[in-house]
């Protein structure tokens, strides 16, 4: 298990979970308790909160709870913001509504999820009596339409209606989700429901004379902005593309924020979304907002506010809301070809400094803050985060860290109340990592020489100090590794930030299309907070603007980026500048000359992820470099090779390996007959452990790293174990075993490897297919494989297997079962000698042991097993194969990482697998696994069973195999190398016997290129 980092930005342990199931059950209770379809509450609540509890907390808009209800009063908002918000409003009461319908104290609905689900339907079922009468509620879901579009307490019908029809879509096509605090929900789908929408009107959203730019699916309306805040334009007709969407949240009302955008003169963004989903345009997206204190950033960009009032302890937004945003900006985007990912869809705290004065920094906001849940969001966007690697230096790294319970980083900057001082903000989750100047938490948080020069906060833990965080989804360039620890170049520094077995990021995440620069030359090169034009591409008209200090070409001080050093760059852009307003301010109608000008220059730049916030660098003075990937590997069979016994000297002395003590195999030599010098990314061994003094386990892993908290295989007392193992190679050609007590013998046999160089084999992940079974007779005659005796094994040429031709290896799953005696299986090419070395499986009398084998083909297709001693019956599945010819999958090394811990929340939810009960990981976009990997390489871990049973992982989606992957017995823990492939980006885990804690770790992920 990962341990926490001292400092800021470590782990908090996770709180002690209750049933995964008690929520479910909540939901159950309501609805029988208040007559509500339970369907229709599940779909509501997830409508809501995606069924989170958020530890109590309110939202940015006064939701609490499961259920969302809403409870704001004066003294809830910080000092000179209460004008902002009508706290009188029904729709911010309707916690307390509910409170009293359930007879309960409103505190409980806010902190216990049970009363909110109990007072959620309280107040559907008081929402359909006074829609239809006092009869009897009714029992079919389809009938609770009316009384749904009314619980969101929407701004207008149509906002109404476009809720109630978000939870009829999710009761047509259910959900299922493990919430931040270890609660599974489910809502079975009912495809054919139809819900009964005559007891709404339908009614669409108002509308002025300018037709809303929305997607046909919001409830969408224009009201005009006063024209002095902003800017009339043509865009992107007039030369002026948009590139960019920037979130920004209101602090306020949705309310207040239109009528100033309508009567002020501080500027107006395009759109305001509120906390129920309307979306109110107030700017044509043609014409320039002025929402982002950037000149440039306006230009090229579309504002939106999103509701979030200035709470006291306001910390997450609602779903709603998200939603909205999401079909939204997906419009957006589409319509006007912007990418959507971080470094084009912004929030305000990513806008850049427009130039180094006091009024220029101090003006630049901070928000929509770090509880926006960017995760979340991308993937409503569908634009969730992936990678395909491990971190490397010269590579890409997009900040990750896990939005939940078991990541809250700690900050300061809240007041307990209003006008008290501000102290440290209760935990809560949040969407970045703290930046130190050293691989430590006791290590100075990073600090930003333009925020000191100004006396803004600048390297602390205050929520609005961005000096010292990078958000989720921002990309970086990798500068160092050092164990947990990863340094990004940052605002012209190393910064390092905590990053447990990779956990907190995700690796080379598109490399092809991400630009890098770097300095041409020796010297430091200019950022600048603005891409504008040089002074000679103004028109005589503008000439007198042109002169102006405000219009020079001005880098920002104490910011610059030295040679050696890298950052993520967009497409090169032309510095310009739009002229609104400059000759006569006036001239609304554009008729003087000068006004309405857009100003296109020669200079060109680079938009640059510099530090927290975007910046410009001029493209003079930089060159473009392609990002450092780690290699990828195709496989080629080797030996097998004895290159490690302890009990006769080879490959180490000739001594059993103590606790705690570690063995460095030095496998790429590049001598004669043994792996090429260069281009070896990992290597399969097949390990043995004998004479154990004490139950433990070995961990394989690359030498010159830092030793994974993973385990490889595992091992009682006294017991002979052998198993697979796979292990990235370190630089020097080296891979360590780690032994974790007791002293032991050590015996590894290479059995292959995986080459950068592109000569090897690739991956085709299939069945598993049944291609022995001695028990029935299946691929071999029915009867126990005796002493001394083999079976040949038919792999290629059968249905749903590989041709003959190409095949170098397959995987397969082998079990032994009923051993009269201790010994072991070797697997090797059928038509070839069987090797001296390698034992394939380990036997023990009277058990049922699995092991997954890579084994070479013989050229008839056939591959052979052989049994050392007693009499055993064999089971073999075939779990894919390796091919030189036609298509195939590259091994990625990954790891070893952990990705799944059913003791300690990660990956699923916390909890013991029980018996006959399936748990779905999700592996793609974690860990650096892209989406469309084919197939995961794991160790999986059975621990503390507390009967004997079965373990199988295999594909989410497709029927469970008829062979487990671990055999395990009563208090056993057992360890096993899996390769399953991935469908939807999820593997399943299924259980048979009695309950069983499970740990997964990554060790690699096949993938198309």
């Amino acid at each position: 298990m990962a341990e926490a980092a001292p400092g800021a930005g470590g782990e908090r342990p996770a709180k002690a979970a209750t049933s995964p199931t008690t929520l479910q059950g909540d939901f159950a209770s309501a609805a029988a308790e208040f007559h509500v379809p339970e369907s229709v509450l599940l779909a509501v609540s997830y409508q809501e909160t995606l069924w989170e509890s958020h530890q109590g907390q309110p939202s940015a808009t006064g939701n609490y709870n499961v259920m969302g209800l809403t409870q704001v009063a004066p003294s809830d908002l910080l000092p000179g913001t209460a004008a902002e918000v009508d706290t009188s409003a029904p729709a911010l009461h309707t916690l307390d509504a509910a409170a009293a319908l359930i007879r309960q104290p409103a505190s409980s609905l806010r902190t216990d999820a049970d009363q909110s689900v109990r007072g959620g339907a309280a107040l559907l079922a008081s929402y359909e009596r006074k829609l239809n009468g006092k009869g009897a509620l009714p029992t079919t879901p389809g009938r609770w339409y009316a009384a749904v579009a009314e619980y969101d307490r929407a701004s207008d019908s149509a906002t109404a209606q476009q809720f109630a029809d978000r939870v009829y879509a999710t009761i047509e096509s259910g959900a299922a989700r493990t919430t931040t605090d270890g609660q599974s929900v489910t809502l079975a789908a009912i495809p054919s429901l139809v819900p009964d929408t005559s007891g709404i009107a339908s009614q669409a959203a108002p509308q002025t004379s300018q037709q809303a730019e929305c997607p046909s699916s919001l409830a969408c309306s224009f009201v005009w902005a006063d024209q002095q805040n902003f800017d009339v334009a043509n865009r992107p007709t007039d030369g002026d593309p948009i590139r960019y969407i920037v979130i920004h949240s209101t602090e306020g009302s949705a309310a207040s924020a239109i009528r100033s955008f309508r009567t002020g003169d501080q500027g107006a963004a395009h759109y305001v979304i509120g906390a129920d989903g309307a979306v109110t345009q107030m700017v044509p997206t043609a014409d320039t907002g002025i929402h982002a204190d950037n000149k440039t950033l306006n230009m090229h960009s579309i504002g939106i506010e999103q509701e979030g009032f200035a709470m006291v302890d306001g910390s997450w937004f609602s779903e709603q809301e998200y939603e909205s945003s999401a079909d939204l900006v997906t419009y957006l985007a589409g319509r006007y070809s912007i990418p959507l990912d971080r470094a084009h869809i912004l929030g305000s705290d990513d806008s850049p400094y427009a130039l180094g004065t006091a009024a220029a920094v101090t003006t630049q906001h901070a928000d929509p803050g770090t509880y926006w849940d960017w995760a979340q969001y991308l993937d409503l966007l569908g634009a969730p985060l992936s990678g395909n690697g491990q971190a490397v230096v010269g590579g890409t790294i997009t900040i990750a860290p896990p939005y939940g319970s078991s990541y809250q980083p700690p900050l300061t900057g809240c007041p307990d109340a209003p006008g008290s001082p501000l102290t440290v903000c209760e935990p809560r989750p949040a969407d970045f990592v703290y930046l130190h100047t050293g691989p430590s938490g006791s290590a100075p948080l990073l600090k930003d020489a333009l925020l000191d020069s100004v006396g803004m906060p600048s390297g602390t833990t205050v929520g609005t100090d961005v000096s010292d965080k990078a958000d989720y989804g921002q990309t970086f360039v990798v500068a160092a590794l050092a164990g947990d620890w990863t340094a990004i170049w940052y605002g012209g520094q190393k910064a390092w930030f905590y990053n447990p077995g990779g956990r907190y990021a995700f690796a080379n995440s598109a490399p092809a299309q991400t630009l890098l620069v770097t300095p041409v030359g020796s010297s430091p090169i200019p950022v600048y907070g603005r891409a504008y034009p040089e002074a000679s591409a103004y028109p005589a008209s503008l000439k007198a603007l042109a002169a102006t200090a405000e219009q020079q070409i001005t880098p920002l001080p104490g910011y610059s980026i030295l040679p050696g050093q890298a950052y993520t760059a967009s497409a090169e852009v032309a510095g310009d500048y739009y002229s609104y307003g400059q000759v006569d301010a006036k001239d609304t109608g554009c008729a003087r000359a000068g006004d309405c000008v857009e100003v296109i220059g020669d200079t060109e730049y680079y938009p640059i992820r510099y530090n927290h916030r975007i910046a410009f660098v001029m493209a003079s003075d930089v060159q473009v470099i392609a990002a450092a990937t780690p290699p990828t590997g195709t496989y080629v069979p080797f030996g097998p090779t004895r290159v490690l016994d302890t009990l006769t000297g080879t490959g180490a002395p000739e001594a059993a390996v103590g606790p705690g003590r570690t063995v460095g195999l030095q496998l790429v030599t590049g001598a004669p007959g043994g792996l090429p010098a260069t281009g070896v990314t990992a290597v399969a061994l097949d390990v043995t452990v004998s004479a154990p003094t004490a139950p433990g386990y070995v961990t394989a892993y690359p030498d010159g790293t830092t030793r994974p908290r993973t385990a490889s295989l595992t091992f009682a007392r006294n017991e002979t174990v052998t198993d697979q193992v796979v292990a990235p190679v370190g630089a020097d050609g080296q891979v360590d075993l780690y032994n974790f007590a007791g002293d032991v013998g050590l015996v590894a046999d290479l059995t292959g490897y995986w080459t950068a160089s592109g000569n090897g084999a690739r991956f085709v992940a299939a069945g598993p297919t049944r291609v022995l079974d001695t028990r029935s007779g299946t691929g071999a005659p029915k009867a126990e494989v005796g002493p001394g005796g083999s079976v040949a094994v038919q792999v290629t040429g059968l249905p749903g297997g590989p041709a003959t031709a190409g095949v170098s290896a397959v995987v397969l799953n082998v079990t032994a079962t009923g051993a009269s005696a201790d010994g072991y299986v070797a697997a090797y090419p059928d038509g070839q000698p069987r090797p001296s070395a390698g034992a394939g499986l380990s036997l023990a009398r009277n058990r049922t042991i699995s092991d997954l084998l890579t084994v070479p083909v013989g050229a008839d297709g056939k591959v052979d097993l052989y049994n050392s001693a007693g009499s055993v019956n064999l089971v073999a599945d075939l779990d894919g194969w390796f091919t030189t010819t036609g298509t195939g999958s590259v091994f990625h090394t990954a790891g070893p990482v952990r990705v799944m811990d059913t003791r300690s929340r990660i990956g699923v939810r916390q909890g013991p697998i029980g018996p006959f009960t399936t748990v779905s990981l999700q592996v793609g976009a974690v860990a650096g696994v892209p989406l469309k990997a084919t197939a995961v390489v794991l160790d999986v871990t059975a621990v503390s069973p507390t009967t004997s049973g079965l373990l199988t992982v295999y594909p989410d989606g497709t029927t469970e195999p008829a062979m487990a992957d671990l055999n395990f017995g009563a208090g056993e823990t057992v360890t096993n190398l899996v390769t399953v492939p991935v469908v939807d980006g999820r593997i399943d885990f299924s259980s048979a016997g009695g309950s069983v804690q499970v740990t997964a770790d990554l060790l690699g992920y096949y993938a198309a290129d």
